[in-house]
């Protein structure tokens, strides 16, 4: 195969931290740093480890399922390899994991991979090293694909052992290297991309293998302590595949006070009807003794936008926004930072085949221009439903086309944030003067919050060769990214602004034209060293994010409350005196936490509801739907966390909360149905026959599951 690799140049710098960011840092915050993926690590030919295996059916929680295309993918229409653990599936008619009613059980030779014939393994390995830790391996195969980017989806618990590992070393223990990747059976050759796609791996505390968890025990927001996705393997220069052995940045470590679970998709990139090609789903963790790498451990922030939320859409869970696959458009989020910390690195997520250029700013949308300017970027937000056969609403944000901005080009946009910022700049610096204080801390202060540019990246692909079709694809590949060092407050202002750019050519192989629209992504995981008191563990977390109160119409924001999830920021905590973690901060945020008046913030709703051990919690959102007179009944989740001891008696006897809580939503429900009933507001089709509407029942139904589960559901609705 021919490769070519195709880059954008950094614009130039003008001047200070004001401009745009020049070199390639790999996302770690300012120079003197080493590449952020152990080196020596292609030595580690883990085909040749001395593997322990067994069938994969019998490990708990077990998911190996396939889907033949991305379609019967994004319709929950597949094959179930486990079948023997079918059962774990919950039976509950929820609106985004179907999977019991949805996946055909596997019958080698009737269906699923035609090729494949051999039931799937569950292969662990240990290397054990000098400092009394280890590389521990577990792969799961071998699968026979055949392209078409089919979908591999995985999830199993207590990865690698760490329950195990964690007995003999009750404190923690730390760790500096994973990988995440398809291994070539027999070879031991790491499969790049193509012929294998990383999709997304989220490896999270536990519980979260999220297909096998109750819909009351689900945490579909992820708080990720590792993840892998499709745009992290560099280009050849850079080292191609060795990148995906991932350290974390600064010779800082991680760390872990519990076992971890894992969800996640691969797909086989190559032309439909590509040459069976036998591999295995291969992930690896370097983890050391405390006392053998004394380093003060890094934490994860993971911060996305809200996108397109399509509940009868598997794919929707992801959160990707659809970019105008045409036409050039412009994208942005805001949102205030959730903790205290330093930056480590900012490692950007997006598809590469859409996207030009990424920036993200500490500043607000005022400053940057992007609001309360001649300019237009407003984000619309608009209902996507395809027609009869949509039951509810299909919500999410629409980019704003270059064209649409006032603004001729990139370069212009680009300009106008950079001029904007630098006058913010400076009136923030005016301002620490005038309120100069004889403290030196809180002129330091004042001035670490003055708004500047923190990191850029830009797209890079690999251009290659597809013997089958005898075309040229572009692949995704690592973004150059330039980091500035930032130290970081909670609250401080954040915005981040992707420039998504036409697509040139078709996808892949498996896609022989440009569709009318591309799912696209603006994320970002921050590492970073956390500030006091959180310094002593590491902190996962995740945030999601959209234009906030002043860059959302009120009829937007009502939709966005009833058809998209709230912004949720989780914080894991772990504790030295105990092996596993606990959820023990909660914020849900109606909108985005971010310029919000004082009384609002005041009054939005932040808990923690735990019961003893284990117990299941509900997080109640109708509080801060109050707020804005909007019904968020059918936000009520509950997760299984563990409990602090010594918070016992606080928490005692909060378990009988959970249905309590549920009725109260019911009655809000039931309210503002006789409310919607009155005002003559439209309902389902079913509904209509009876001139009533009912706000939750409508979102229950689902276009695709088996006839017996609709009229199971629709009897419910009903």
């Amino acid at each position: 195969m021919m490769l070519f690799l195709v880059a954008v140049v950094f614009a130039a710098p003008v001047n200070g931290d004001v401009t745009d960011c020049k070199a390639d840092t790999w996302g770690l915050a300012g120079e003197g740093f080493e590449t952020p993926f152990i080196k020596g690590s292609e030595e580690l030919d883990f085909s040749k480890c001395s593997y322990e295996y067994k069938d994969f059916d019998q490990e708990d929680g077990a998911v190996v399922n396939w889907y033949p295309s991305q379609r019967d993918y994004e319709d929950f229409h597949g094959i179930d390899m486990v079948p023997s653990r079918h059962w774990e599936y919950s039976r509950h008619i929820d609106n985004d994991r179907p999977h019991y009613f949805s996946l055909e059980n596997w019958t080698p030779g009737v269906n699923g991979p035609l090729a494949m014939r051999e039931k799937i393994k569950l292969g662990e390995c240990e290397i054990p090293q000098a400092d009394g830790g280890a590389w521990h391996v577990q792969r799961v195969g071998p699968l026979v694909s055949t392209g078409n980017y089919d979908f591999w989806q995985f999830g199993w618990t207590d990865l690698w052992r760490m329950s195990r590992v964690l007995k003999k070393h009750s404190k923690g223990v730390h760790f500096t290297g994973t990988l995440v990747a398809g291994i070539l059976n027999g070879t031991g050759e790491i499969l790049g991309y193509p012929p294998i796609h990383s999709h997304h791996i989220h490896i999270l505390p536990r519980p979260n293998n999220r297909l096998k968890l109750p819909s009351w025990e689900n945490i579909s927001l992820t708080a990720m302590a590792i993840e892998q996705h499709g745009d992290y393997q560099c280009n050849e220069a850079d080292g191609g595949v060795k990148c995906l052995f991932e350290k974390p940045g600064k010779g800082l470590v991680k760390e872990l006070h519990g076992a971890v679970d894992l969800e996640g998709e691969f797909n086989d990139a190559r032309a439909p009807g590509a040459p069976p090609m036998a591999w295995w789903f291969t992930i690896a963790i370097r983890w050391h003794p405390k006392s053998a790498v004394p380093k003060r451990p890094v934490s994860q922030m993971f911060v996305i936008a809200m996108g397109k939320h399509n509940i009868s859409n598997q794919f929707s869970i992801l959160e990707p926004y659809p970019q105008n696959a045409h036409e050039p458009s412009v994208f942005w989020y805001t949102g205030t930072m959730a903790a205290d910390g330093e930056l480590v690195r900012n490692k950007l997520h997006t598809h590469a085949l859409g996207f030009e250029k990424a920036f993200w700013f500490k500043a607000s949308p005022e400053e940057l221009g992007l609001l309360g300017s001649p300019y237009n970027f407003k984000i619309t937000y608009r209902d996507y439903s395809s027609g009869a056969q949509e039951k509810f609403s299909v919500y999410g944000p629409e980019p704003i086309l270059v064209k649409n901005t006032g603004l001729p080009s990139f370069q212009a946009i680009e300009q106008h944030l950079l001029t904007n910022l630098a006058a913010a700049s400076e009136r923030h610096s005016w301002k620490c003067g005038k309120k100069r204080s004889f403290l030196d801390s809180k002129n330091a202060l004042c001035m670490s919050q003055k708004p500047s540019l923190v990191c850029s990246a830009i797209g890079a692909t690999a251009e290659v060769f597809d013997d089958i079709t005898g075309e040229n694809y572009h692949y995704d590949r690592r973004p150059p990214t330039c980091c500035r060092p930032w130290k970081f407050h909670k609250g401080d202002a954040f915005t981040t602004v992707s420039f998504n750019k036409a697509l040139s050519r078709a996808p892949g192989p498996w896609a022989r034209k440009i569709p009318t629209e591309f799912p696209q992504h603006l994320h970002w995981l921050l590492t970073y060293v956390p500030s006091q008191p959180q310094a002593d563990a590491s902190v996962w977390s995740l945030g999601a994010y959209n234009q906030g109160l002043a860059g959302i119409d009120p009829p937007d924001a009502a939709n966005i409350m009833q058809f998209i999830m709230p912004l949720m920021v989780m914080v894991f905590r772990e504790y030295d005196e105990h092996e596993i973690h606990r959820l023990v901060d909660l914020t849900s945020f109606v909108l985005a936490d971010i310029r919000k008046p004082k009384n609002f913030e005041q009054n939005a709703l932040s808990h923690i509801l735990a019961g003893g051990h284990g117990a299941r919690a509900a997080k109640n959102d109708a509080d801060a739907g109050e707020l804005l007179g909007i019904d968020v009944s059918f936000m009520s989740q509950s997760t299984e966390v563990a409990e602090d001891p010594t918070s016992r008696n606080f928490f005692l006897g909060t378990r009988m909360l959970f249905p309590v809580l549920q009725i109260g939503g019911l009655l809000a429900g039931v309210l503002l149905a006789a409310a919607r009933f009155w005002a003559g507001a439209p309902c389902g089709r079913r509904l209509k026959q009876v001139n009533a509407c009912c706000t939750a029942c409508a979102r229950i139904t689902r276009p695709h599951l088996p006839r017996l589960a609709m009229r199971f559901v629709q009897r419910r609705s009903d």
